[in-house]
Protein backbone atom coordinates (compact mmCIF):
# COMPACT_ATOMS: atom_id res chain seq x y z
CA UNK A 1 0.00 0.00 0.00
CA UNK A 2 1.47 3.61 -0.99
CA UNK A 3 1.39 5.64 1.91
CA UNK A 4 1.81 9.35 0.90
CA UNK A 5 4.86 11.55 2.64
CA UNK A 6 2.01 14.26 3.65
CA UNK A 7 -0.91 13.16 4.30
CA UNK A 8 -4.28 14.34 6.84
CA UNK A 9 -6.01 11.79 8.84
CA UNK A 10 -9.40 12.45 9.49
CA UNK A 11 -11.53 10.80 11.70
CA UNK A 12 -14.86 11.45 10.44
CA UNK A 13 -16.62 8.96 12.85
CA UNK A 14 -15.65 7.71 16.19
CA UNK A 15 -17.37 4.25 15.99
CA UNK A 16 -17.54 1.20 13.79
CA UNK A 17 -19.41 -2.07 14.03
CA UNK A 18 -16.59 -4.41 14.78
CA UNK A 19 -15.25 -4.58 18.33
CA UNK A 20 -11.62 -5.63 18.03
CA UNK A 21 -9.61 -6.33 21.27
CA UNK A 22 -6.59 -4.38 19.91
CA UNK A 23 -8.84 -0.90 18.93
CA UNK A 24 -7.54 2.17 19.97
CA UNK A 25 -10.63 4.12 19.59
CA UNK A 26 -12.58 5.48 22.40
CA UNK A 27 -15.86 4.40 20.59
CA UNK A 28 -18.78 7.05 20.98
CA UNK A 29 -21.34 7.80 18.38
CA UNK A 30 -20.29 11.75 17.04
CA UNK A 31 -19.20 12.19 12.92
CA UNK A 32 -17.30 14.70 11.57
CA UNK A 33 -19.60 18.02 10.29
CA UNK A 34 -19.77 18.18 6.64
CA UNK A 35 -18.59 21.96 6.95
CA UNK A 36 -15.99 21.27 9.61
CA UNK A 37 -14.62 18.68 7.00
CA UNK A 38 -14.67 21.50 3.93
CA UNK A 39 -12.96 23.90 6.25
CA UNK A 40 -10.63 21.33 7.38
CA UNK A 41 -9.82 20.31 3.89
CA UNK A 42 -9.54 23.66 2.75
CA UNK A 43 -6.96 25.01 5.01
CA UNK A 44 -5.07 21.52 4.99
CA UNK A 45 -4.90 22.05 1.41
CA UNK A 46 -4.51 25.85 1.34
CA UNK A 47 -1.26 25.63 3.63
CA UNK A 48 2.36 25.71 1.97
CA UNK A 49 4.14 22.59 2.59
CA UNK A 50 7.53 21.74 1.73
CA UNK A 51 6.05 18.58 0.42
CA UNK A 52 5.28 18.08 -3.47
CA UNK A 53 1.96 16.96 -2.65
CA UNK A 54 -0.62 16.26 0.19
CA UNK A 55 -3.27 14.06 0.58
CA UNK A 56 -6.41 13.56 2.40
CA UNK A 57 -7.60 9.91 4.29
CA UNK A 58 -10.88 9.12 5.11
CA UNK A 59 -11.11 6.80 8.80
CA UNK A 60 -12.13 6.89 12.12
CA UNK A 61 -13.34 3.95 12.95
CA UNK A 62 -15.30 2.98 9.79
CA UNK A 63 -15.70 5.85 7.53
CA UNK A 64 -18.52 4.05 5.25
CA UNK A 65 -20.63 4.79 8.71
CA UNK A 66 -20.82 8.64 8.40
CA UNK A 67 -24.35 9.23 7.10
CA UNK A 68 -22.89 11.48 4.78
CA UNK A 69 -20.48 9.64 3.69
CA UNK A 70 -20.97 9.82 -0.12
CA UNK A 71 -20.85 14.00 0.52
CA UNK A 72 -17.76 13.49 2.15
CA UNK A 73 -15.86 11.85 -0.36
CA UNK A 74 -17.12 14.44 -2.19
CA UNK A 75 -16.01 17.22 -0.50
CA UNK A 76 -12.61 15.80 -0.15
CA UNK A 77 -12.32 14.97 -3.95
CA UNK A 78 -13.45 18.46 -4.81
CA UNK A 79 -10.17 19.61 -3.32
CA UNK A 80 -8.10 18.20 -5.37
Amino acid sequence: MFMPSNFLDLHIVDFCQLDCKHCYLNKGNRVMPLDMLRTICEDFLSTNFPLPRSELILSGGEPLLHPKFVEACNIVSKQK
